[in-house]
């Protein structure tokens, strides 16, 4: 192969199965993947990455929203009434589990009540869970608290045989 004689280029393939996508990425068909992303508008980055995952559980979590409130509407309540608006749906499970835990012979009933005390913030449990951590809180306030006049005593007092020199 002579490097100083002149060789043509290759011909490029055609470029019938390429696509610009919306976001500028070039998406071959062929090969099922993209070719080339240097324009795309649309890159997901550290800086990005949780500002999209966060908007994509809220949109999550509002079209369950929309579907329970959608069997709440159709169900209706209890006693027949119509139930609508943005938390229906609580309201026809609060409504379902207290009629479920106001039922004698059922096995769940107490599941049921517990549900309910919990949610509604009623719950001894909810109250040891509270009082616990403020004894936790107090506890190490304290720990720290000796540790520190420990540090203060040590540091400006000398004491040889119980007594206090200067």
């Amino acid at each position: 192969m002579n490097i100083n004689a002149k060789e043509p280029a290759p011909k490029p393939e055609g470029t019938k199965h390429l696509r610009v996508l919306a976001n500028g990425a070039v998406y071959d068909t062929i090969k099922g993947r993209i070719v080339n992303g240097k324009g795309i508008t649309t890159k997901i980055t550290t800086e990005n990455s949780i500002a999209y995952h966060s908007r994509r559980q809220e949109l999550k979590r509002e079209a369950l929203a929309r579907a329970a409130n959608a069997v709440a509407a159709q169900g209706g309540g209890v006693d027949g009434r119509a139930m609508d608006g943005d938390l229906a749906y609580v309201e026809a499970i609060g409504e379902a589990m207290t009629m479920k835990a106001l039922t004698v012979n059922d096995p769940k009933a107490v599941d049921a009540a517990r549900f309910i005390f919990t949610e509604t913030g009623i719950s001894e449990r909810q109250a040891e869970a509270d009082t616990s951590a403020v004894q936790t809180v107090a506890a190490a306030l304290g720990t720290m608290l000796i540790e520190m006049a420990r540090a203060v005593n040590t540091d400006t007092r000398n004491a040889i045989e119980g007594e206090i020199l200067d």
